[in-house]
């Protein structure tokens, strides 16, 4: 990541956005459900559980942002660590964690970090923010017992081209993170599997209540042009 820019990303995102910062701090704090894109966000969510080990299991949340995906893993009954390499997100988590048992967080750069060894850990939507992803993965196999599991849910293929505007304004990273990229930098950092997963928020929504409904939407499935197309983002499950 542009590391200065994502740890002022409050700021930026109001000076250049053109919007206060309570306004800014109000849409993160209630995040998932301030966002248009809240159904996406919890259809992610639901898959990511049903891959998880059972709680309760000590997880890691990397990269965190404003805590929503914490305090829903908590609630789940996980021991969980949230880190974020802005102070004032993990001040706005804290924030929207308060009451909520189990879950702590820290001010860290997840490309280089020691918190000690977890069951699990979730990288959502913010390894493609990375300077190095490399050096991220080879940290989160680290700080992972064996037999650990590292879930991530990453933009796939064409993300870095339709954030370039995204990227200029607000001086994040913004890279491609396709599952076959992330699966070599897991072999690479010593993870001994390596599974992916059809991400169900990427598959478009069709009417199927006919049988011929039905096999013409398996026959696009089947289609390599169609995988491009609505596949190139995976759910990439790793274990250690």
């Amino acid at each position: 990541m542009a590391k200065k820019d994502e740890i002022e990303y409050i700021s930026n995102l109001s000076s250049m956005g053109g919007k206060s910062v309570e306004d800014v701090i109000w849409y993160h704090k209630n995040k998932p459900w301030s966002d248009e894109g809240r159904a996406r966000y919890l259809v992610d969510i639901a898959q990511i559980l049903q891959l998880l080990p059972p709680p309760p299991a000590k997880l890691l949340d990397v990269g965190m942002g404003s805590g929503w995906t914490s305090k829903i893993f908590a609630e789940c009954g996980y021991t969980v660590l949230g880190m974020d390499i802005a102070p004032d997100m993990v001040a706005m988590a804290r924030d929207v964690c308060a009451g909520v048992e189990n879950v702590e967080f820290a001010v860290a750069d997840f490309e280089n970090f020691s918190f000690g060894e977890f069951d699990c850990a979730v990288i959502y939507d913010s390894l493609h923010h990375a300077d190095s992803p490399e050096k991220t993965i080879k940290s989160v196999y680290l700080n992972l017992k064996k037999e650990g599991v590292l879930i991530t849910a990453e933009p796939g293929r064409g993300h870095k081209i339709a954030s370039r505007k995204i990227s200029r304004l607000y001086g994040t990273t913004e890279n491609d993170m396709t599952p076959r990229f992330q699966k070599k930098m897991m072999v690479s950092a010593g993870f001994r599997s390596v599974i992916t997963y059809s991400r169900l928020r990427m598959l478009p929504f069709f009417n199927s209540s006919s049988d011929a409904l039905r096999r013409l939407h398996a026959w696009l499935y089947s289609l390599p042009l169609f995988g491009l197309m609505f596949g190139s983002s995976r759910i990439v499950v790793a274990k250690k």
